[in-house]
């Protein structure tokens, strides 16, 4: 393939990952279901666990079942269109749109279950290596925000002891710096020691993004 026709496919890819990212599944579910605007309930998280708290854990299986499906089908159909090695690098704009989404004014979730549908096209084994750790540190506090940030920090380290490309690795890398930024509000709480168990509830913070 020519170099400009090769830049042009990655280009338009990455826009299409994008743009597929701004499809937020538990927004759309919960206002399906008539269970309102997550962005104005429980959490303020638009993202499965607060449609889990808002329409029931069914709804948020099947969000987060869309999630991981989406995150497969954008590196493999990377590669299967042409882009090659660069075929998990696609995983970035389709996280920036999960976090930042067109279609709902740029207010999307967490980036958590995209980032697990990321790793698990990448890497089965090492999404099972972090859903492990996510079990351990759930079982121990009961609170969903400490065992995601855990999880998603490991995955430089899972992809590497994996045999995991550059790129690969480049992308766990950018999903371990990420993930505790888009928490950051959780972690002020973890800090303070008000942030909820599973089961509580907790006032969206002022000035948190949602």
């Amino acid at each position: 393939m020519e170099p400009d026709h090769y830049i042009a496919l990655v280009a338009a890819t990455a826009a299409c990952a994008y743009l597929l990212g701004s499809i937020n599944f538990s927004i759309a579910a919960a206002r399906i279901l008539r269970a309102g605007d997550l962005r104005a309930m429980g959490s303020g998280n638009a993202g499965a666990t607060n449609l889990a708290r808002a329409a029931g854990k069914p709804a948020a299986a099947v969000v987060l079942a869309l999630d991981l499906g989406r995150a497969f089908a954008v590196i493999h159909g990377a590669f299967l269109m042409g882009v090659g090695d660069l075929s998990p690098a696609m995983a970035l704009p389709l996280l920036a749109g999960n976090l930042f989404p067109l279609f709902h004014r740029f207010r999307g979730g967490k980036g958590v279950a995209a980032s697990v549908g990321i790793i698990l096209a990448i890497s089965w084994q090492s999404m099972l290596c972090g859903g492990g750790v996510f079990l351990l540190v759930f079982a121990l506090s009961r609170r969903v925000s400490p065992a995601s940030i855990l999880m998603c920090a490991g995955y430089p380290a899972w992809i590497w002891l994996w045999g995991g490309s550059a790129t690969e690795m480049a992308v766990a890398g950018t999903i371990a710096l990420l993930i505790p930024i888009t928490h950051r509000v959780n972690i002020s709480r973890l800090l303070a020691g008000t942030e909820p168990r599973t089961g509580g509830r907790a006032a969206p913070a002022k000035g948190e993004d949602r």
